[in-house]
């Protein structure tokens, strides 16, 4: 096959422009890929145009060169080339899937549905929460906004006010201390953690600290 197309000025490494595709039968136009085919051929760069007519003169080749469908080499059969397809289709699906299952894994959006954390939190406001950091590092920092599931005590104490919360309800808190602190709040609000006063807290006028001092067994 390749000695038949050579013969016709065509070369391996040089690049071609088809400019129309006839049916062999009825010598007309098609549009599309047909066995038995004729292709009209003539190279695209004007170095390998340049290159190929000094082919042409010994060959007396001349341009478009008409080649038939049967004499192209095949790189892969239409049985390879299906099963590539339906690989690559399969591959490409199951690494979609992968992404997304990983992106549930890493990260989540919320909503803020209340004003417990007004002003830094408003009513309505969308967060990207990342939930990779709790599973390789447990250490929590004071400052750190967080989402978890409320403790027995607190989900008795908010239904024990009236309020309702299911399985899937977390509360985005800022976290105060870490275990082995001392934490002190006096009546005025005023928070110390190991002596000092906790500074920076946004308090919300909305949800005073009843709800804490409820929750919070005075020692």
């Amino acid at each position: 096959q390749q000695r038949s197309i050579m013969k016709k000025g065509i070369y391996p490494g040089v690049g071609y422009r088809i400019l129309r595709i006839l049916d062999q039968d009825e010598n007309e136009d098609v549009f599309y890929n047909k066995k038995g085919a004729n292709y009209m051929i003539k190279p695209v760069e004007e170095f390998d145009y340049n290159t190929i007519m000094m082919q042409q003169r010994r060959q007396k080749i001349k341009w478009p060169v008409r080649i038939n469908e049967s004499e192209i080499p095949n790189i892969i059969t239409p049985l390879q080339y299906n099963i590539a397809t339906a690989v690559g289709a399969l591959a490409a699906s199951v690494g979609i899937l992968f992404t997304f299952f990983f992106i549930s894994l890493s990260a989540s959006l919320f909503f803020i549905p209340s004003k417990s954390m007004e002003p830094t939190l408003q009513v309505g406001d969308v967060l990207l929460v990342e939930k990779l950091t709790p599973k390789i590092a447990s250490a929590y920092r004071p400052g750190d906004v967080v989402y978890f599931r409320p403790p027995p005590a607190l989900r008795d104490l908010v239904a024990s006010n009236g309020g309702r919360l299911t399985d899937r309800d977390l509360f985005v808190k800022r976290v105060a201390a870490v275990p082995g602190d001392k934490v002190k709040i006096n009546k005025d609000g005023t928070v110390y953690v190991n002596s000092k006063e906790a500074k920076g807290r946004d308090l919300c006028e909305a949800e005073p600290l009843g709800l804490i001092k409820k929750y919070i067994r005075p020692i």
